[in-house]
């Protein structure tokens, strides 16, 4: 992967060099394109921890994708707001590795108790 790396970077650098035109007017860019690339596209193949995808954001939105085509989507803004409001609490207790249940009866008993403290989403340190 990285040999394929290095082959991208030569070419590249032989992409500006080979023509007066580019390297008048258009270098520039190409150089700029050409030092974004290597320091952003092809940041996860210098660190492994770092995924070379988008999937963690789009299983993310699964749930209310899936939501919104079984139950024909939202009759009001009102009601679409809510429902945005239910899955985000619901994503981030199981990102959190929390009980969605245990939270939602957190919230009801604090509602209706002012000596309760709500339960929060924002993660303890």
């Amino acid at each position: 992967m990285l040999w394929e790396l290095g082959q991208i970077k030569i070419r590249l650098g032989t992409l500006v060099s080979t023509n007066y035109l580019i390297e008048k007017v258009i270098e520039p860019s190409i150089i700029e394109l050409s030092n974004w690339v290597n320091s952003q596209w092809w940041y996860f193949l210098e660190h492994p921890e770092v995924p070379p995808d988008n999937n963690q954001a789009e299983r993310s939105r699964r749930l209310a994708v899936t939501k919104r085509k079984v139950s024909g989507g939202s009759r009001s803004m009102e009601r679409f707001q809510h429902t945005a409001k239910l899955l985000t609490v619901v994503q981030t207790c199981r990102r959190q590795g929390r009980s969605v249940i245990d939270f939602f009866a957190q919230a009801l008993l604090a509602n209706s108790n002012n000596y309760l403290s709500r339960p929060s989403l924002l993660p303890e340190y």
